[in-house]
């Protein structure tokens, strides 16, 4: 009877939002939805992508060798373009662009109010008709982040992005090449006492470009990202970024920078509300940025 007791308090708490039972819970998560809109170097000269985005994350700690170690798995799915883009042949005008994300990875956050905090994350991106040639296209990164948290409010440190891999499509016959842009970025996140939260971070790409006969895909990169409770466990969130283009004097390629925006609602549920959420989100057009060696 004792342990049907135990039971039925912690499904009522996922359910019901109690925050006693959820303390007991091994796992905290989120799911949110909003719109998206972003655009990237194979977007070419060409407006970006407008639509809508679900997001889901999970995490949970465990104890290891006296540490507690935080694992996370996550992702979300975008539909883009819902009359079809302009910018392709047009033969390849119809139909809508979808991408998707997959976040895994683990991390280390300090227990006590001032410490380092560490994580580190495998991003997959998934496309459908991507850009102006609309391939399908898959590449993959490592991000990681790392900083000091000062008082259980303010964390500073690093962030970067890695490719791991480059995509070989032939559209049209024609051979085209993509991949992630490597980036290294400083932050400072600051979280309230009702769990609001902003982030904002500065940094430049850090790898050569596919598109550019010389130099890095972009010359800087700013960003941030907040989240403000509107219920208990109900909240909106958002982020955005920005990378300057490449230095190139011709108007043509002064378009060519990437930029993203993303406002949503977010529900929490499970650990002990939203304080408790992964230490690293979800892949996202702000955080993963992609290159290509040809568009128009």
């Amino acid at each position: 009877m004792k342990t049907f007791r135990v039971l039925s308090v912690l499904l009522l708490s996922v359910f019901a939002g109690t925050a006693s039972a959820d303390c007991c819970l091994p796992f905290c998560a989120e799911i949110g939805a909003g719109y998206d809109f972003f655009r990237s170097l194979p977007d070419g000269d060409w407006e970006g992508n407008t639509g809508g985005l679900v997001t889901a994350n999970v995490g949970g700690d465990f104890c290891y060798c006296d540490q507690m170690i935080g694992v996370q798995l996550g992702g979300s799915f975008g539909v883009y373009d819902w009359n079809g883009n302009l910018s392709a042949s047009s033969d390849l005008q119809s139909g809508t662009q979808k991408q998707a994300f997959v976040t895994a990875g683990f991390s280390r956050r300090t227990s006590c109010e001032s410490g380092f905090n560490f994580g580190l994350v495998y991003d997959w991106m998934w496309n459908e008709k991507l850009g102006v040639f609309r391939p399908d296209v898959n590449v993959s990164q490592i991000r990681l982040q790392g900083g000091y948290q000062l008082c259980c409010r303010d964390e500073f440190g690093l962030w970067g992005a890695f490719h791991l891999c480059t995509a070989e499509r032939e559209v049209e016959q024609i051979p085209i090449e993509f991949r992630g842009i490597s980036q290294v970025n400083l932050f400072w996140r600051h979280t309230f006492e009702n769990c609001a939260e902003t982030k904002i971070w500065v940094g430049a790409p850090v790898s050569s470009s596919l598109m550019f006969d010389s130099g890095r895909s972009g010359q800087f990169i700013v960003g941030g990202s907040f989240y403000a409770p509107l219920a208990c466990r109900l909240g909106i969130e958002g982020h955005a970024s920005y990378m300057h283009p490449h230095s190139a004097l011709d108007n043509l390629r002064s378009r060519l920078y990437g930029a993203n925006i993303y406002i949503g609602l977010t529900y929490a549920f499970g650990g002990s509300g939203y304080c408790r959420k992964p230490y690293l989100e979800v892949a996202n057009n702000s955080n993963f940025y992609l290159d290509t060696d040809l568009n128009f």
